[in-house]
């Protein structure tokens, strides 16, 4: 989505409206379904037994997970529609995408708090997830830091020294860079038919749902006859 986001900034493309509420209608109800899991699981670890909080763990988990990598798409998705507005001079995407992130950092601050309680249940695995924090704001960053350049939104990065220093690299430095980020990021292999899939069947998983009501707020003409995106 950010290195096609063009086909969204273009002047001649508004995106509709009927998709903008799509996104924020199931950004909302996500956003709701994560904090209850979350104040359940609180109230596990406030009363329950030494048992019940691993088994908690291992119930709640996958949703802690899902949030901190949700924050990644919500923060690329949050620069695109501000951009967007910057570009068409409208008001029409960015306050629907401040509100998303302003909830999605109140489920965020929730799930960093579980997790930081966790580290009296099992250390090692609350490491892991530390980790997977540390991984997507470093992502994070990188993948908003030419729109965040570009159309002054500084205020979605962790760390704007960071982004500066990446700014100010040569293209060798970059490339390191870039190993570095794959290194800290989980190894998974990019899928080219993932963009397909999402784009025709429905999906249980919250996140590829997350995606999927992203990219249908892209034009039609942004898809080729494979339903991958084109280059603009």
């Amino acid at each position: 989505m950010v290195t096609h986001a063009q086909h969204i900034l273009d002047d001649g493309y508004q995106i509709d409206d009927q998709n903008l509420h799509q996104y924020w209608a199931f950004s909302r109800d996500l956003s709701h379904e994560w904090m209850h899991s979350l104040s359940v699981c609180q109230k596990i670890l406030d009363i329950g037994d030494p048992a019940r909080h691993r088994h908690c763990w291992l119930e709640y988990e996958p949703d802690l997970r899902d949030i901190l990598r949700a924050d990644v798409l919500h923060r690329v998705w949050y620069s695109i529609l501000m951009a967007s507005d910057e570009v068409h001079q409208t008001r029409r995407s960015g306050p629907i995408a401040r509100s998303i992130l302003t909830a999605h950092l109140q489920t965020r601050l929730r799930c960093l708090k579980i997790v930081l309680a966790g580290h009296r249940i099992d250390a090692a695995r609350m490491k892991h997830l530390n980790d997977l924090r540390k991984s997507s704001e470093l992502w994070s960053d990188f993948l908003c830091s030419h729109l965040v350049r570009k159309y002054r939104i500084d205020s979605v990065l962790f760390d704007v020294d960071r982004v500066r220093q990446w700014d100010g690299t040569s293209e060798t430095a970059l490339k390191v860079e870039r190993h570095s980020l794959s290194m800290v990021g989980e190894a998974n292999e990019w899928d080219p038919q993932l963009i397909p899939r999402l784009r025709k069947t429905a999906s249980l998983n919250p996140l590829h749902r997350l995606a999927q009501v992203m990219l249908s707020c892209f034009p039609d003409s942004a898809f080729d006859k494979d339903d991958l995106l084109r280059e603009f």
